[in-house]
């Protein structure tokens, strides 16, 4: 079994190693980063969400791995099993939203998301992107995390540039009828696959408002997806608490059967 991690929004491969090599150590099993559009060195070249999440499946799947996605990761992720790219290959993801709601909402968020995109791509020195990095982590959504915890150095490799097009090509504004694509997809498979019933699991954090109400609409919606919440913490689950949100992704392997090998 090998694990591929993706990561969130203004992070990248040095941004995550960290929780990389402990999740390597607590789930015992090689973990493989894989760089998100805009960020870092990525080789992902998509310009809307579903050629991401075909062009994730189309470089990355094989026959032994769990796909672990972070917010924007997780999206990506959320996409790619959607439309069938990641073949048998299973899913977790970590605080994955899953729509925007009706018309109204979409276009308001791609309208707001269109905004901060012209703000972050006038950015022009390295000291206004810091300054940018912080109050976005300042946001009520992470929980007071501190800077440290955030990897904020190593986000700063990212081009700002850059990172103005995912909140454009990518905003969830975009991302539509995801549940019901998810729905049809993972009772597919639990027809298929009496012994494989739970290939998507979700976890969030216990402060984390609005995604831990995605998750109870996912258990709502769709009874085979396993959900863990991380108590006190936020949306940045991986840095708050890295060592649980290492041991959640185990829990939710064991429960798949995957070390029963």
């Amino acid at each position: 079994m090998k694990i591929k991690l993706v990561h969130g929004f203004t992070q990248n491969r040095q941004a995550l190693t960290p929780f990389c090599d402990l999740l390597q150590v607590i789930a015992d099993a090689p973990v493989e980063i894989i760089e998100a559009p805009y960020h870092g060195d990525s080789l992902l070249t998509g310009k809307t969400l579903s050629e991401v999440g075909a062009e994730v499946g189309r470089a990355y799947r094989d026959d032994e791995c769990v796909f672990v996605g972070y917010s924007l990761g997780g999206r990506i992720l959320l996409e790619a099993l959607s439309a069938g790219a990641l073949g048998e290959d299973d899913v977790i993801v970590f605080g994955a939203a899953i729509s925007e709601g009706g018309v109204k909402q979409r276009e308001a968020r791609i309208e707001a998301d269109r905004k901060l995109a012209e703000r972050v791509a006038s950015i022009e020195s390295k000291e206004e992107f810091r300054e940018f990095l912080v109050t976005w982590l300042n946001a009520p959504l992470f929980n007071g995390i501190s800077h440290e915890q955030a990897q904020l150095e190593a986000r700063l490799n990212n081009d700002p540039q850059k990172i103005a097009r995912v909140l454009t090509e990518l905003s969830t504004g975009h991302q539509f009828e995801l549940m019901d694509r998810l729905k049809v997809v993972l009772q597919n498979r639990q027809e298929t696959t009496r012994t494989h019933r739970n290939r998507l699991g979700y976890i969030y954090g216990g402060h984390d408002i609005k995604f831990k109400g995605i998750a109870s609409s996912l258990m709502q919606e769709i009874e085979v997806v396993s959900l863990i919440e991380i108590g006190s913490c936020g949306h940045f689950t991986i840095g708050e608490r890295p060592y649980e949100s290492a041991q959640a992704i185990v829990k939710i392997l064991q429960g798949w059967g995957k070390y029963d090998k």
